[in-house]
């Protein structure tokens, strides 16, 4: 089930941390499996992971991080994490299924919000299933997995944007016809900065934010 190998490339903010249930959910990932975190500024694991762990030392960004981690990753598979993330029972061997379809494809998860306080989220849910399935436009924080000789060949994440690296690398792939195909499982994802900002005010930013950088886009590659 695990003959092939995965690199889990999990960036980080300065002082930022692995939250420590993602953590010991990592430590029981195949032993084949490596665990790159890239940082600015290196911190520490827990007792769960720190003799897994390799620490990449980054130029500030999170694209530079996800940039980072894929050029030292020697997985046959990339899977981008992000640190707030926390895994669903047999993911494991979800993307070990995955493994075995088509591998010209860029994979995504579901996504599910982590939240007892902010009943909104559900909604933020539905949204992001349209968006990924049927504008085939997933966001970073639904845990990209890409088999690494496919995301070696194409543009990675774009260090010109101050944010939407992810998207950027998603309409990328569209423009080279590459599948972007959901993994048939969700992941989980914090919601605290729509508790703390506001629900409404956060997904109106948000889209805003998506709306503005896709018109650049398209008019830079598309000429629209």
């Amino acid at each position: 089930m695990y003959g092939k190998k995965v690199s889990v490339i999990i960036p980080l903010a300065s002082g930022e941390r692995l939250q420590e249930k993602l953590e010991r959910q990592l430590s029981v990932m195949p032993l084949t499996w490596e665990i790159l975190i890239c940082s600015p500024r290196r911190s520490s694991c827990g007792t769960h992971l720190e003799e897994r762990v390799h620490w990449i030392v980054t130029e500030d960004g999170r694209a530079n991080c996800l940039n980072a981690g894929a050029r030292h990753a020697s997985g046959d598979y990339l899977w981008f994490l992000h640190a707030d993330s926390i895994l669903l029972d047999h993911t494991a061997e979800k993307l070990s299924e995955t493994m075995a379809k088509d591998e010209s494809a860029l994979y995504y998860f579901d996504l599910k919000f982590d939240t007892k306080t902010c009943y909104f989220m559900m909604f933020n849910a539905k949204g992001v299933l349209f968006r990924s399935r049927c504008l085939h436009t997933p966001f970073g924080d639904q845990a990209f997995f890409v088999k690494r000789e496919l995301f070696e060949r194409f543009p990675s994440y774009s260090t010109e944007v101050s944010y939407g690296e992810d998207h950027i690398l998603v309409r990328d792939y569209q423009r080279y016809q590459i599948p972007i195909l959901p993994i048939g499982m969700k992941i989980l994802t914090s919601a605290r900065k729509y508790e703390q900002n506001g629900w409404l005010r956060t997904n109106a930013l948000h889209l805003y934010l998506w709306r503005k950088q896709m018109r650049e886009y398209n008019a830079k590659y598309m000429g629209k």
